[in-house]
């Protein structure tokens, strides 16, 4: 008897148990999922059972249709933006007004009262650089002044530790040997350098001029999955919106603020990295892991006097060849900016959206890296520029990162 009694306890319990966790996880479905019945269509793409709470989840992008095309996003506001096709490869658009003049005084003091530190460019997959990389072009053996050249403008596919190296190579040997008929640097020479002497001439280059490197403007993070102010959370709401991803994808996001004075730029890059080297994704801000963003959206916080436009060298082009795009400088945005098939200009309010990533229609997740998606920032001629990051990551394991909250 007593057994029963007991069992039936637990069994009401177990019950009482589960349906306050049905109630509260309906509850957060609800708020981004409509339809009646077991099975809700989330922002067209999230399906959930309201039994099990297993997420079958099947990731897509806006349509852009065609370059040019203009489609209506309607918020729940009732605010209608207007969302611009301004590439297909990659697939990238632009909203003006997507940030009010207010919001984005907001995100800019926000910023400042926490912070801004110098920006630093690293290795896609997180980790700092222990080896030298040498782009010996030619395969012959020996660096040329032309490779040297190469490797140091073209400095968004290396880390800036090897950079600041082929300076201090530039320094010590070619400034000194190339006027006397030596105009090629050998392994041997290499090997010559003192490693504290490399790390001395970091640290006194980079202060010196950091005009030149390939990275130069200061920074401050905001945090999605922490941050209790209202604006930003606004602004975040706007964005799951737009993109019609779920919650969980921005809250575990990071959103950089950053400023340019004169001068200011960033070479070439793209935002992700699908390396089978480094078998993790950065969350939760962890390191020693790859990059992992599916998605870019850039907002411009002001308007800028002269320059800072964001360069996407080979939008558009019908094939994709790397090797050309570093002999051509084309990532070395100081000098070629100009000649980059697309340039967004700078404009308060502005938000300018890609992806860095194709979808896997065979998963449903994360596919291959759109090559198409090199971007960075043109030299500020005049002013000062703005701008907020808010990278859209992601993790391999798709079912582990949706659950996860």
């Amino acid at each position: 008897m007593r057994l029963s009694i007991i069992w039936a306890f637990i069994c009401i319990l177990y019950l009482f148990v589960y349906c306050f966790n049905a109630q509260e996880t309906n509850a957060q479905i609800d708020d981004f999922c409509t339809g009646d019945g077991d099975t809700l269509e989330c922002a067209d793409k999230l399906k959930v059972n309201r039994h099990s709470g297993l997420y079958s989840f099947t990731l897509k992008q806006l349509e852009g249709v065609q370059v040019g095309h203009v489609q209506d996003v309607s918020l729940e506001d009732g605010t209608i933006l207007k969302l611009k096709t301004l590439s297909m490869k990659p697939l990238l658009f632009e909203i003006r007004g997507f940030l009010s003049s207010l919001e984005c005084a907001h995100l800019m003091s926000l910023a400042s009262s926490q912070g801004l530190e110098e920006s630093l460019t690293v290795r896609t997959d997180g980790m700092k650089s222990s080896s030298v990389k040498l782009l010996d072009i030619n395969s012959d053996q020996r660096l040329s002044v032309n490779e040297i050249e190469k490797a140091v403008f073209e400095n968004s596919i290396t880390w800036i530790e090897t950079i600041i190296y082929y300076f201090f190579i530039i320094s010590r040997f070619l400034y000194t040997e190339c006027y006397q008929g030596v105009s090629f640097i050998t392994p041997e020479e290499l090997q010559q350098i003192d490693v504290n002497d490399l790390t001395n001439y970091l640290s006194a280059f980079a202060k010196i001029h950091p005009i030149k490197q390939s990275r130069y403007s200061k920074q401050s993070w905001l945090y999605p999955d922490s941050s209790t102010d209202d604006v930003f959370r606004q602004i975040q709401n706007r964005v799951i919106e737009v993109t019609r991803l779920p919650p969980v994808m921005i809250k575990k996001s990071d959103f950089q603020v950053v400023v340019y004075d004169e001068g200011g730029h960033y070479n070439a890059h793209q935002d992700s990295d699908t390396s089978s080297s480094v078998p993790c994704c950065t969350q939760k801000r962890r390191t020693n892991c790859r990059i992992c963003r599916f998605m870019t959206v850039l907002f411009y916080l002001n308007d800028v006097t002269e320059g800072g436009g964001t360069a996407f060298p080979v939008a558009g082009n019908d094939t994709y060849d790397e090797q050309e795009l570093r002999v051509k400088h084309l990532i070395n945005l100081q000098q070629s900016c100009d000649e980059a098939n697309l340039i967004v200009q700078p404009e308060l309010g502005k938000a300018v959206i890609w992806y860095n990533h194709h979808v896997d229609e065979s998963t449903g997740w994360i596919g291959a890296m759109d090559v198409m998606s090199w971007h960075g920032g043109c030299p500020v001629i005049r002013g000062q520029k703005w701008i907020a990051n808010f990278w859209i990551k992601y993790a391999d394991d798709k079912e582990a990162f949706l659950a996860d909250e």
